[in-house]
């Protein structure tokens, strides 16, 4: 009985650390998505949480033939990365 209680405290410990270890892993990621896909592009985060509507085909042609990327692209590629987090 007295094992079968240290192993269970070992286990809530084991897991209370991949927690920790899993919310650390996402917030570094956060940070990455951030440095490398938003702020080169001049997003701030509080306009990458609110909500984008889909490129419409008129945009797609015209940064085609501009040659730059729309912005609303890279704020739905944050919010994607965002919800499988």
């Amino acid at each position: 009985m007295l094992e079968s209680a240290k192993s269970m405290e070992k286990n809530k410990k084991l897991l209370q650390e991949y927690t920790e270890t899993a919310k650390l892993n996402s917030m570094i990621s956060q940070a990455y998505i951030y440095e490398l896909l938003l702020k080169p592009h001049g997003i701030t985060l509080e306009e990458a949480e609110r909500p984008v509507k889909p490129l419409t085909s008129k945009e797609v042609q015209k940064s085609l033939i501009a040659g730059k990327t729309p912005k609303k692209l890279f704020i739905r590629l944050y919010q994607r990365h965002q919800q499988k987090g």
